[in-house]
């Protein structure tokens, strides 16, 4: 670890004596158009066509980095002096590169990253197949939103435990399935969660899988989960947040960025 800094500390100096180069040479590879905008969620890079759904599209090798200009993947390749000197500036990024002085690395100095926040909420993150929260080990059970089944949650993630049967819906008292709950506690669940028909146009899918869904109702994003019929179904209200869906079929959500 003494030589990396030290070594660093000698890219540094050098890096003072190379030729000065202008923020307005580094250009994403991926823009904001008006239509689309490109985020990064650690180190995935996103597309966000409406401000609550995004879908990933690449997941960075090294670090994803995105401003008001647009999002971008720093590879190995662009890795320069400047480069070097700015993550000795930044000691939250990761330091751990492999510093080959024979390299002929291109001229290309990322601008600042913005800093994201978790959202922190264990309700609305339904996923198995995401890095898991660490700050939350204990199990903890509660209603889906829909009151027709139960959900287990751990490690910051929610996922189905069970369904309730035919005429008995989950009570948010005891999060459990009881007979006898004519109306939900609380919640009226008639004019938030749209019919089945109403989301028949997206085709059939994969039971397990995840995606993302504007609720019209709500107008905020839901996590969408594929029913054991091979349906799609509303699982989880995002709320203030916004879903993030991925090519694997996991969605969840995450803290929207100021």
């Amino acid at each position: 670890m003494k030589f990396l800094i030290a070594a660093l500390y000698g890219m540094v100096a050098l890096a003072g004596t190379l030729p000065a180069h202008d923020p307005e040479e580094f250009r994403f590879s991926y823009r904001n158009d008006g239509l689309n905008v490109y985020e990064c969620n650690k180190n995935d890079l996103m597309v966000c066509a409406k401000p609550q759904v995004c879908a990933i599209i690449e997941k960075c090798e090294k670090s994803c980095i995105f401003n008001s200009d647009g999002a971008d993947c720093i590879r190995k390749g662009e890795i320069n002096y400047d480069f070097l000197a700015y993550y000795y500036e930044h000691p939250e990024l990761d330091m751990n590169i492999h510093i080959d002085p024979n390299e002929n690395w291109e001229s290309k100095k990322p601008a600042s990253p913005e800093k994201r926040q978790s959202s922190g909420q264990t309700n609305q993150l339904i996923s198995s197949g995401i890095n898991k929260d660490d700050t939350v080990t204990e199990k903890t059970y509660e209603c889906s939103n829909d009151h027709t089944g139960v959900l287990v949650c751990q490690y910051g993630f929610c996922s189905t435990d069970h369904y309730c049967k035919k005429g008995i819906r989950c009570s948010d008292n005891c999060s459990c399935c009881r007979r006898g709950l004519e109306e939900v506690e609380g919640s009226d669940t008639t004019q938030i969660l749209p019919r089945s028909t109403e989301l028949a146009p997206r085709g059939g899918c994969t039971p397990g899988k995840y995606t993302c869904n504007i609720n019209p109702f709500t107008n905020s994003a839901w996590i969408l989960t594929c029913n054991p019929k091979g349906e799609w179904q509303y699982s989880s209200d995002c709320g203030t947040d916004k879903c993030i869906e991925s090519p694997e079929g996991v969605a969840h959500c995450v803290a929207k960025t100021n």
